[in-house]
């Protein structure tokens, strides 16, 4: 059996953690085993927010700590966030969790398996 690789995407980390949720504990718990993937676009759109002066600064300052703690494997990639989801997707044939509806939508027309954080903190 092959192993399941999880990708996620910005939108839903910052949802989860918004709900006070860790949405890398909660991937940890509905899907055991599974292998968490993150661009490193992910990771700079994060630390962009966390210095700005927005609301949910403070849910990506908490979303990276989260992030360190649950040390997924990080692509090394800078390009268009959104195009890498759907590239890598495709190619590992993964499960993307996120709360983008127009990402979600095309991830859907490609074929891929997506979720997203509902409110509370579940995967749906």
């Amino acid at each position: 059996m092959s192993p399941i690789y999880v990708i996620a995407d910005t939108s839903s980390i910052l949802y989860a953690m918004s709900q006070r949720k860790d949405l890398f504990a909660i991937i940890a718990e509905e899907l055991p085993g599974a292998t968490i993937l993150i661009s490193r676009g992910v990771i700079t759109e994060l630390e962009k927010l966390s210095k700005s002066k927005r609301k949910n600064s403070r849910d990506a300052k908490a979303s990276l700590q989260a992030l360190a703690s649950a040390s997924p494997e990080i692509a090394e990639d800078y390009s268009y966030v959104d195009e890498w989801i759907a590239s890598e997707s495709a190619k590992r044939e993964c499960m993307v969790i996120t709360n983008d509806a127009a990402l979600k939508r095309r991830l859907r027309r490609s074929g891929a398996r997506t979720l997203s954080v509902a409110f509370g903190g579940r995967l749906r």
